[in-house]
């Protein structure tokens, strides 16, 4: 294990995603030996694992009855993204179950900060902070939480502060641990793919979060407001007309071949426009759903800021992203949806709701099919 956090290994390792990935398979390494289909195995314990996170977070956290909390935190298992990376991809698993568990810790800590001797929560602050450092080492994007963090200690004081670096220390030090040895935020062996940046990835990852919400959970995210929706759909028109580096368009080589360029053109102005309106109505449907949650009196108000704010970092985060953007890449921020999203009825007054679900585990199943090719398309 030692060798594996050696100034040589991290130096010389050959992937973007860091060091965490390695180091899990490692430990599994005396029950799969680096076989398939053993490794995969893993990926879904870790999946199973990241549930029980959510849902443990639902129940004890946010105070839900079992019977919701298991309801509420089922989307993370069927979300079209979800099996691609527990069956096909293994980077992100690892990465994502350390901040989740970093996320649960920081939010007992919260409570415990607010009903009982907020020195009992020390421990929790550094777990959680330990957790997210090394969820870094996964993803570096989770980086970015620390931004959304500072709701938590909110108001501002010295001793709010001093718990704010008990926590945000121990995640700084690690993470700059292999980016100290790197010299960037990759390895050098694929320094390649973090020069330069590229905005469109934001509206690509907000939209992708967008979409999947109106396959589980459409009256989170579309307005009841027909004026609202209106104005926002003008506006995505008008944006995209003006700014061009907004449009879109999927398989654009291909369609320029067959179709040529006009069309095709036109094609990328006209997804360019759906996804960013349905970008508008995700900041939108979050921006509602806070003020909803502000109008209870929720006492975990902090923690929804969180969820809410880490959320559309890590969308941010991705314009670092100048290769081939992949959908798999917003299965990070996918946890906190589910937390957001967790916080009304949602769910449990949708009477289709078995039926959204299938169906998008029926997406997902297609996804797995066709990144192994065993689809025509």
């Amino acid at each position: 294990m030692v060798s594996k956090l050696s100034h040589e290994f991290i130096l010389n390792i050959f992937a973007p995603t860091g060091i965490l990935y390695a180091l899990v398979y490692y430990l599994f390494y005396p029950l799969t030996q680096y076989q398939i289909p053993n490794v995969r195995f893993v990926s879904l314990f870790l999946l199973l694992a990241s549930w029980i996170i959510i849902f443990l977070s639902l129940r004890i956290v946010h105070k839900q009855n079992s019977n919701l909390a298991l309801l509420n935190s089922i989307p993370w298992l069927i979300f079209p993204t979800t099996g691609v990376i527990s069956c096909i991809a293994l980077t992100e698993l690892p990465a994502i179950t350390f901040f989740l568990a970093s996320s649960f810790l920081l939010g007992i800590a919260y409570n415990h900060g607010n009903s009982r001797s907020q020195a009992s929560s020390l421990l929790y602050l550094i777990t959680s902070g330990v957790l997210l450092g090394l969820s870094t080492w996964g993803r570096q994007n989770f980086i970015v939480a620390l931004v959304a963090t500072v709701f938590i200690f909110l108001p501002i004081n010295r001793k709010s502060i001093i718990y704010l670096l008990i926590y945000a220390i121990p995640a700084l030090l690690i993470f700059f641990y292999p980016v100290s040895i790197w010299h960037g935020l990759v390895p050098p062996s694929v320094g390649f793919v973090e020069k330069g940046y590229r905005f469109s990835n934001l509206i690509l990852s907000l939209g992708y979060l967008g979409i999947f919400s109106m396959i589980i959970f459409p009256k989170f995210i579309l307005p009841k407001d027909k004026r609202t929706f209106l104005f926002l759909s003008l506006m995505s028109l008008v944006l995209v007309l003006i700014v061009p580096g907004l449009r879109y368009a999927p398989s654009q080589f291909l369609l320029e071949s067959v179709l040529g360029n006009i069309i095709t053109s036109i094609i990328a102005y006209f997804f360019g426009s759906l996804l960013f309106l349905i970008s508008l109505l995700f900041i939108y449907a979050i921006y509602l759903q806070l003020k909803r949650i502000r109008q209870e009196n929720n006492s975990n108000f902090a923690i929804y800021i969180y969820y809410s704010i880490a959320l559309l970092a890590i969308c941010f985060s991705n314009i670092k992203i100048t290769h081939q953007f992949s959908s798999r890449y917003i299965t990070l921020a996918l946890p906190l949806l589910v937390y957001i999203v967790g916080s009304g009825d949602f769910l449990s007054k949708d009477k289709l709701v078995f039926y959204r679900f299938t169906f998008s585990l029926i997406l997902s199943i297609i996804f797995i099919l066709n990144y192994y090719r065993f689809l025509p398309f």
